[in-house]
């Protein structure tokens, strides 16, 4: 096989070569095989290496290794295994280079048979480790960052070399400053005057970002608020000038010319980091995170690791001028505390996640059916928790999903809405349905799934209040179809119902107490606003007005009032 690897290497499918190669050689060695295979490749390696082949010609080696353990002809560490020995002997710009292959590969890894155990992410985990100590804090962030990508996409999320269980810190994190700076200031190069006291308080802030517990303690307690609000006094009173997009970092598609760095502590150069965005930034997302994690709940925590009522108090307090002075800081100061406050709720779901023992997310789908004629029988539903107190009661207001309605019809959500809107049923305007925020929205939703053409014809300049209210008369009043023209037996009818109609007015005129000139002036404007309104309906028909609906004189009193 050791013979065959030039050869195997030179053919475009060195699979199939490799395939027979090992049937005729290790057909009789059973198991054994695999150990023999993986030997064979790795001094194929370690020649190719020697020779000082191309990069690529090793990389289709790892290739060939990959085929072979798909076919099951090698283990699956195999590959992982060629990888390690291969960056232990290359540069780190050639490491980039093999680490883009695994990237390339990544849907590989996350398939069987490489994802099926544990050892296949041993190898990789021990990879990308070997490969990250190699690198530079400073320098290398991007490469960091890549590693640390990776290793999320390929390790699951509940594996226990991801999850810091017993929120270690690294302490190991020093900054070391001039701690023996005397005076009230001094000169930095330029002749320019330095505040001692808040440059030892800036750089002295750091000993409690690597080591937070501390805080608790009484006498680091009070360094700490002492330093935190010198510091933030400071930003609030020296304000940076906006000076437009000069950086723009955070700008919406630029976000790539970042660069981390582990500041210089030097005191000539406190000035000039005053004056920068980024290091103001730098220092009050500190803040707001130590913050965070001294009021959020661990049970990792001991038990003397409690704060007082006054220290939440002055926690309380200072953690919205952190914000506004983060807001306050040029370029696109609200953008990055829309960010910082994204990130500390993400962190709050994180702690809570940790605190109930980091349970799986993924759940197995039920796999129980019920036999053929059997009927199925609905499963107890369990109370949730949706974070609100409303939705949790509209959602286990029922025990299992039969019992749940689906949404009402639009003209039966709207009816009694428009009965109370009635004058005659004397129902005072604030207690209407339509005025209620709550009705106005579910109106929305339902609008928006049935008719969502109202929702397109309406008006921007219309509140939403009585853009509902219009929308209810006009839907109702769309389902109260017009009386309909009559033929036949029924247009017989209707001369003996007018005449019934005016021997009623008649004598219900007999009986009013109204003087006769005004009771027979309104009589005849009646008659008249009558006659037109005959005049009008036998002209127009059963015409409707531009918004769909049946003009006034045809609405019920309803529907005009």
């Amino acid at each position: 096989l050791k013979s065959s690897m030039e050869h195997i290497l030179s053919v475009a499918d060195g699979r199939a070569l490799l395939q027979e190669v090992v049937e005729r050689e290790f057909a009789d060695l059973g198991a054994d095989s695999k150990s023999f295979l993986e030997l064979a490749f790795r001094q194929a390696l370690r020649a190719l290496t020697k020779e000082q082949q191309p990069l690529q010609s090793r990389l289709k080696l790892v290739d060939i290794a990959v085929d072979a353990s798909k076919a099951s002809f090698a283990t699956t560490t195999l590959p992982h295994v060629l990888i390690e020995d291969l960056c232990d002997v290359i540069t780190l710009d050639e490491c980039q280079e093999v680490f883009t292959f695994l990237e390339q590969r990544i849907a590989t890894w996350a398939s069987p048979p490489f994802s099926s155990g544990t050892l296949s992410f041993q190898r990789l985990l021990r990879i990308c480790n070997s490969i990250k100590r190699r690198l530079s804090k400073a320098l290398d962030t991007q490469f960091c960052g890549r590693i640390l990508v990776f290793l999320a996409a390929i390790v699951p999320l509940t594996d226990k070399s991801g999850v810091n269980l017993n929120s270690n810190f690294n302490t190991g994190n020093t900054t070391t400053f001039e701690q023996d700076l005397t005076g009230s200031a001094v000169s930095d190069l330029s002749g320019a005057l330095i505040d001692v006291d808040l440059y030892k308080r800036i750089w002295a802030l750091q000993l409690y970002c690597a080591q937070p517990n501390l805080i608790y303690s009484k006498d680091h307690w009070t360094t700490f608020q002492t330093h935190a609000t010198a510091i933030v006094e400071v930003f609030e009173n020296y304000k940076l000038e906006d000076l437009g997009d000069v950086d723009a970092s955070l700008a919406p598609g630029e976000g790539d010319d970042v660069y981390f760095a582990k500041y210089l502590t030097s005191p000539s150069l406190l000035q000039l980091q005053l004056a920068d965005s980024r290091f103001r930034r730098q220092i009050l997302m500190q803040l707001v995170i130590l913050l965070q994690y001294l009021r959020a709940p661990s049970k990792f925590k001991k038990d003397q690791h409690t704060l007082t009522f006054i220290q939440i108090e002055w926690i309380t307090a200072i953690t919205p001028r952190i914000i506004k002075a983060a807001k306050e800081t040029p370029p696109h100061g609200d953008r990055f505390v829309e960010l910082l406050q994204h990130i500390i709720q993400r962190e709050e779901k994180w702690n809570a996640w940790k605190n109930t023992g980091c349970p799986a997310f993924e759940r197995a789908p039920s796999t129980k059916r019920p036999a053929d004629g059997e009927p199925s029988r609905p499963a107890t539903r369990q109370r949730v928790d949706l974070g609100s107190a409303e939705m949790n009661r509209l959602w286990n207001q029922s025990s299992d999903d039969a019992g749940s309605q689906g949404p009402p019809e639009l003209v039966d959500f709207f009816r009694p809405a428009l009965e109370q809107m009635d004058p005659d049923n004397c129902v005072e305007e604030e207690y209407w349905s339509a005025n209620d925020s709550t009705f106005q929205w579910r109106s929305l939703r339902l609008l928006a799934r049935n008719r969502i053409a109202l929702l397109q014809e309406s008006t921007s300049l219309k509140s939403l209040p009585d853009f509902v209210k219009d929308t209810i008369k006009t839907v109702v009043g769309e389902t109260q179809a017009p009386p309909e023209k009559k033929e036949g037996a029924e247009a017989e009818t209707a001369p003996a119902e007018a005449e019934a109609r005016d021997s009623a007015a008649a004598d219900t005129q007999g009986t009013d107490a109204q003087p006769m000139d005004a009771q027979g002036s309104a009589d005849a404007g009646g008659a008249k606003e009558a006659e037109d309104g005959e005049t009008k309906d036998g002209e127009d028909g059963e015409t409707k007005d531009a918004s769909g609906t049946e003009p006034a004189s045809r609405q019920s009193p309803a529907l005009t009032a």
